[in-house]
Parts: structure tokens; C-alpha cells; sequence
């Protein structure tokens, strides 16, 4: 199809790729900073105006538009989305900032913007992280290789391919990068009948390996583990099989400290969460469906705050693991799960651990059971709550009965459970809140085609 990238009297510009019917990557530059952007779509020019919202009775250049997507503007005023769009309005696109209600010039989908694009990740990718400066890192399995992909901050490939270790069988791997060393870290499990292996690799900036198919732990069931980093490249560890283990690593990737946190029976969901700026941090444990998350908070390796995990009533959580949690630098934290098959629940609490709001909100039913059942919404590995400064990003999740890439809902709120912005996007997987922010603000998420920049979002 034809391409263009019109720059005119608009105060908003527009370039769209991808050809129709089907997922489109619309950029946008001129929107005013941080404000909401609506995506009009259809399959021919006219002059419809926009039917309701803040800028209702706009007039649009396009016949019978439908708003395709939606999002919010990054601080410098630019703004993208990546909408699936059908046949019936796919063609032509407008891009309205709704804050001033200007609107783009008419633009033809089908074109190549110029730069640096995200490609198409293969779904035998399990995992992806991304650091302040926007290093990205994506990591799968092939062959009995765990491999490595790291990404230049203008999204052009640094390494592909990497070998890092070797697993038996599906080896649950994740990826994790220090916000501002870059360091990276990966972990999977290596199964074997005979003995189960907790591994893991370390790199550097530049994705060069420090360690290589080195070993955690051994002898006990490992796919429910989770980890999180320092700015530094400093790292913790968590797994459950009954005991819950934890593991500290400096910022070479050498393993300081080892030890169990506590034993409630947890079956199996673990999650833990690290202060950027030191080793501050807390690890959180479930038994299989219950009432309460067991937690315990760290001032270092092995330097526990309280003296046993510590109980939180949550009402209920489904499965091996219905939860996860996140911390900020001031060291306020949240727990989020599943409560019900259309009810998602997070409580927040202050340095101190004292609760200061319980936020409860409606979803869809992705699951169909009629609201009764939601089985492991968190089961995929790297569930630490993503911030945005002091703020939290939490979102919708389903499991794997529900298909992928279903429309879900994140939202912003502060530490003290008050929501600040709210989107809503199609590009989603099963089992996980997989959303990434990197130091401007700026949202990456996943499906299972590829990796994507939202840009300021939501």
C-alpha cells in the first residue's frame, strides 16, 4: 500500500505501518505532552465528526470513523499504538489529541516511518524486561539452549541469539535488567526426574556473560520462582516448594547468600520485589488457594525486618498463584491477586507495612466461569509491579483457558491507592502482568507476535 507522512498546518502528525486488515504500529508526534490521543480508523475519506467524548462533534476526514486504540502522549508529546484492525474500517487513519482536539492529517496505512522498529519477537520467547534508558532484553529457549536477545535503546539488535545455559525440558525462564547498570540477569529451571535444577546466567551491559548456566538451588520443584535487581545489578532470588528459598547476588553475579525465609507449606506462587536505589526489599508466599499472602521484608542479604513472615488477609486467591507485589524507593509496597473470577483486588501499605488502602476493581470474566474461578492468573515468572517514579502500574490478567491477547485495562495509582490514569490495550498474553516501564515513563508491553513501545501509556 501507499505510504504517507504528512506534515501540514496540524498541529498533530501521523505515520501508520502495517497493511490492512490486520495490526497496525500508528506513531504520532504534536500531541499535547502527557495528554489522552484517540485512533480513528476507517476505509474511506468523508467528513464524519467524532460522535461523544471531550472532543465531540470534531470533524474528522474520515466516513464512519471507529476508534481503533487509545493512549496517553509520553512528556515530549509523542504517542504510539499498535491497534488490530478489520477489514471493514481498516485504510485510512487520524490520530486526535484530545486535550486540544486538534486532529492529524488523514493518513494511509501501509508505510515505513523511518528508524528503528520493534520486530517481531518468536513466541518461543518467554520473557523480556527493559531498563531506564530503554536496553532492552528478551529471552526463549531452543534446542536445549536458554538464549538471549539484547536490544539497543533505539530498539536496533546489540546480541542475538545468545546461548547463556542449558535446560532438559520447558525450562520457565525469565530476564531481568537493572534499571540504570543495565546488568541482566536470567533464571530458569532445569528439569530432570532425577533432580531438578534452579539456574541462572548473568551479563553485563553489553550482554556479555559473567556467569553461565550457573546453579541456585537443587532438588525441589521450580517453576514458580521469581527475582528482581538494584540499579546496581544486585539481586534476590525467590522459589517455594513448601519452604520458601532466597537467594542474594551481587553485582558480578556471584551468590552472596542462600537461605530459607520461612515455611507456610506455599504451593507455590513466590514473589519478591527490591528498592531500586539499595538492598532493601520483601518476599511474599501463598499456599495453594487461600486467604492470606505470607510476607517478609529484608534490609539485606539474610537481614530480615521481621523476626517471621507475616500474614495479610486478602479474602481469597485462587490457585498455585493467584498474586504478586511491588515496592518503590520509599519502601511503600502493594500486593495485587485475583479474588474472584471477575474481581481484582490490591492493598497498599506505607514503609512501615501499615495498610493505607484496599482498591477492589471489576473485570471482565475472561474465563467464563461465570465469575467462580480464575486458576494461576500469575503464573508466569517476573511479576514484580512495574513503577512509574513512586507510582505503581497494576492491570487485568487472565490464565491460559482464555486464549491470548484479550483487551485489558492498567491503571496508574499512587502509594497511597489513589488512581491516576487508566488504558486499555489488546496486546496481552495469559498468566502474567507483563508490562515493562523504563525510566521516561514509558510502557512496553507483549503479545504473542511481538514486543511493543506504548509510549506514555496509560
Amino acid at each position: 500500500m501507499l505510504s504517507l507522512f504528512i506534515a501540514s498546518a496540524f498541529a498533530v502528525d501521523v505515520c501508520v505501518e502495517g497493511s490492512c486488515p490486520g495490526p497496525l504500529a500508528v506513531s504520532a508526534s504534536g500531541v499535547t505532552p502527557r495528554a489522552n490521543f484517540a485512533v480513528l480508523s476507517a476505509a474511506s475519506a468523508g467528513s464524519s465528526v467524532m460522535p461523544g467524548g471531550p472532543c465531540a462533534g470534531t470533524v474528522t476526514g474520515l466516513s464512519s470513523p471507529t476508534v481503533v486504540a487509545s493512549g496517553r502522549a509520553d512528556p515530549n508529546g509523542d504517542a504510539s499504538a499498535f491497534p488490530n484492525v478489520s477489514a471493514g474500517s481498516c485504510g485510512l487513519v487520524q490520530v486526535v489529541d484530545l486535550t486540544t482536539c486538534d486532529v492529524s492529517p488523514v493518513t494511509v496505512a501501509g508505510g515505513d516511518c523511518g528508524g528503528a522498529t520493534w520486530g517481531v519477537i518468536p513466541t518461543t520467547y518467554e520473557d523480556f524486561d527493559v531498563a531506564d534508558d530503554g536496553f532492552t532484553v528478551a529471552v526463549g529457549y531452543a534446542g536445549g539452549d536458554v538464549t538471549l536477545d539484547c536490544y539497543n535503546p533505539d530498539g536496533t539488535t546489540m546480541v542475538s541469539n545468545l546461548a547463556v545455559g542449558t535446560y532438559g525440558s520447558y525450562p520457565m525462564s525469565a530476564v531481568y535488567v537493572s534499571d540504570v547498570s543495565n546488568h541482566v540477569l536470567v533464571t530458569w529451571r532445569d528439569y530432570d526426574p532425577a533432580l531438578e535444577t534452579l539456574r541462572y546466567a548473568y551479563l553485563d551491559e553489553t550482554c556479555t556473560p559473567i556467569v553461565v548456566d550457573g546453579e541456585l538451588l537443587a532438588g525441589a520443584y521450580f517453576e514458580f520462582h521469581e527475582a528482581a535487581m538494584d540499579d546496581a545489578g544486585n539481586a534476590v532470588v525467590a522459589v517455594s516448594d513448601g519452604e520458601t528459598w532466597v537467594t542474594w547476588l551481587d553485582d558480578t553475579g556471584d551468590v552472596v547468600h542462600t537461605e530459607v525465609a520461612f515455611d507456610i507449606g506455599a504451593s507455590y506462587g513466590t514473589h519478591v520485589a527490591l528498592e531500586r536505589d539499595g538492598t532493601f526489599g520483601i518476599v511474599g508466599a501463598q499456599i495453594h488457594s487461600g486467604d492470606g499472602i505470607y510476607v517478609r521484608r529484608f534490609e539485606g542479604p539474610g537481614d530480615w525486618v521481621e523476626p517471621a513472615p507475616v500474614r495479610i488477609p486478602v479474602g481469597y486467591h485462587y490457585w498455585y498463584d493467584g498474586f504478586t507485589l511491588g515496592m518503590n524507593d520509599e519502601r511503600e509496597w502493594v500486593l495485587l491477586w485475583r479474588s474472584d473470577g471477575d474481581r481484582l483486588e490490591a492493598r497498599f501499605f506505607d514503609s512501615a507495612s501499615s495498610p493505607v488502602a484496599w482498591v477492589r476493581r471489576t473485570t471482565p470474566d475472561f474465563e467464563g466461569w461465570a465469575g467462580g474461578h480464575c486458576y494461576d492468573s500469575f503464573r508466569t515468572r517476573h511479576q514484580e509491579i512495574p513503577l512509574r517514579g513512586s507510582n505503581f502500574i497494576i492491570g487485568e490478567v487472565y490464565n491460559w483457558i482464555a486464549g491470548t491477547n484479550l483487551s485489558v485495562r492498567h491503571w496508574e495509582y499512587t502509594p497511597s491507592g489513589v488512581l491516576v490514569e487508566q488504558g486499555r490495550t489488546s496486546l496481552s498474553l495469559p498468566e502474567g502482568l507483563t508490562v515493562r516501564m523504563d525510566g521516561e515513563g514509558n510502557a512496553y508491553v507483549r503479545d504473542g507476535d511481538g514486543l511493543y513501545d506504548l509510549g506514555y501509556w496509560p
